[in-house]
C-alpha cells in the first residue's frame, strides 16, 4: 500500500489530493473546468497529452493558451498574465 494512502475501516484506500499548491492562474483554470463538469484529464485528452503532464503544469504553456481560454471562458491574458502583451496584440 502507498505510504501516503490511508486505509479506513472498510479497507477502502483514500488518497490525498494530488495538488493543493497551484498558482492562482492555474487554479482558476481548474475551477472553470469543474464548473463545466470537465477535468484536467479531459483537457489532457483534448490536447493529446498525458494527464500527469497537464496536472503538473504550474502555468498553461503558450501553445495551449488559446484552446484553454476558449474552453474555460477565461481571457488568455488572465491565464498567462506574464505574457499578456502577446495576447493583447502588442509587441
Amino acid at each position: 500500500m502507498n505510504k501516503s494512502a490511508v486505509a479506513t475501516k472498510s479497507r477502502r484506500v483514500v488518497h490525498p489530493p494530488l495538488r493543493t499548491n497551484r498558482p492562482a492562474e492555474m487554479q482558476a483554470v481548474v475551477d472553470a473546468l469543474k464548473k463545466k463538469n470537465l477535468s484536467l484529464s479531459w483537457l489532457a485528452t483534448q490536447l493529446n497529452l498525458k494527464r500527469a503532464s497537464v496536472c503538473a503544469w504550474n502555468q498553461v504553456p503558450d501553445e495551449h493558451v488559446p484552446f484553454v481560454s476558449e474552453v474555460t471562458g477565461i481571457p488568455a491574458k488572465k491565464i498567462r498574465p506574464d505574457r499578456a502583451a502577446i495576447y493583447l496584440g502588442k509587441k
